[in-house]
């Protein structure tokens, strides 16, 4: 599986997402300022609402570009079954019913889940617990990530 195509797609997948909440914030911003957003009487809090939805969608987008920037300026390092795992590693993983999942360490966007060659990836943000028990981890290494009350434990099965 090749990692830049991997990267490139989380790319396009971030990018989306960060025009959906830039068209949300127009939207909301539009509602919030239209002259039917007046209020009437003390009790019509539609344009306070409004007000209120459009600072919030305003910040989200914030959040996305900032996410977007650090996204483009992960490096992608060439990793081998004997490297230790750092962010921007490719990493396999086996949990303890041998179901695999592939995921991308990185700085953010975690939960992101792209789909090549009819397997799921997901972004892992380096920040997470399972980010954090993965860096600086091997292949053929054991982590156990606490879930909620959940104990998971994950083999890892290949670096790259």
């Amino acid at each position: 599986m090749d990692k830049a195509q991997i990267y490139q797609s989380f790319l396009n997948e971030m990018t989306n997402v960060y025009n959906d909440a830039v068209k949300a914030a127009e939207d909301a911003h539009a509602t919030a300022t239209h002259t039917e957003s007046t209020a009437e009487n003390k009790y019509d809090t539609f344009g306070l609402e409004s007000a209120y939805l459009a600072h919030g969608q305003s910040q989200r987008v914030l959040q996305y570009q900032s996410d977007l920037l650090s996204l483009n300026n992960l490096n992608l390092p060439n990793l081998d079954a004997s490297s230790s795992i750092i962010q921007g590693a490719l990493v396999v993983i086996e949990d303890q019913n041998q179901v695999e999942k592939i995921v991308l360490l990185g700085p953010v966007a975690g939960g992101l889940t792209v789909s090549i060659e009819g397997k799921n990836i997901s972004m892992v943000s380096i920040s997470s617990p399972l980010g954090q028990k993965l860096l600086g981890s091997f292949e053929g290494d054991s982590i156990a990530v606490a879930i909620g009350s959940d104990l998971k434990v994950y083999d890892i099965v290949a670096v790259s």
